[in-house]
């Protein structure tokens, strides 16, 4: 009887293990560290227009990281991005950095979210190894001026991965769509749930300027007055 208890008990853990592997598809431990879990899928843009996305998920927090990176993003007119959807704070925050390589200066941009910590892991564990179709637009507006450094620090201090996320750099906040204007451009962003229309500060006005070149010119000026 004390046997067949103990191989019942044993069968019931191996359940559970074999239960969570799968609900945790690809974690894996390297020593005595897990990696984070890792969702990947495949978007639809256009009929015969598709991209791949992935999404990271820490081991214990409550912060989830989306690339949606592929090199076929910008013939079908949309930016590569970093997204961040942290859950760690107060309220939930997303954060969006478009991948310019060609730009600098650009901030990282702010959004908040309706979604819960346990929708994004139920859409992730959904939409893992599959495709899916095209997503609802919305629009919004970055093109306010960036946080100053104080209110910037203090964004980093009450949610520290933003901090990490955002490269510690510019911060703006998102509002309500805005009429584009000539200093402004509208960009195209994959979110989770949707495709982000952002009004941005257009190329003129967001890049920043080298501080060597600046203080080249300074001297220059000096010299001819």
């Amino acid at each position: 009887m004390d046997i067949k208890l103990f191989w019942l008990v044993s069968a019931m853990l191996l359940l559970t293990v074999l239960v969570e592997a799968r609900r945790r598809p690809t974690e894996r431990r390297r020593g005595n560290r897990v990696t984070p879990s890792r969702y990947t899928w495949t978007r639809e843009l256009a009929a015969g227009t598709t991209v791949n996305e992935e999404a990271t998920t820490p081991e214990d927090s409550n912060q989830m990281y989306v690339k949606s990176i592929d090199d076929r993003l910008p013939a079908a007119g949309f930016k590569k991005a970093l997204l961040l959807y942290d859950f760690s704070g107060i309220s939930p925050i997303v954060s969006v950095t478009l991948y310019e390589r060609h730009r600098r200066g650009l901030p990282c941009y702010i959004l908040d979210t309706n979604l819960t910590y346990s929708d994004v892991i139920a859409t992730l564990a959904q939409r893992n190894n599959t495709d899916v179709g095209a997503s609802p637009e919305i629009s919004l507006d970055g093109s306010s001026p960036v946080l100053s450094r104080q209110a910037a620090r203090e964004l980093f201090d009450s949610n520290p991965s933003l901090r990490k996320a955002c490269r510690g750099g510019r911060v703006a906040r998102t509002s309500a769509a805005a009429t584009a204007s000539e200093n402004t451009e509208v960009v195209k962003v994959l979110t989770l749930d949707s495709v982000l229309n952002l009004t941005i500060q257009g190329a003129a006005n967001s890049t920043r300027p080298s501080r060597r070149g600046s203080r080249g010119r300074g001297r220059g000026s000096s010299r001819q007055g």
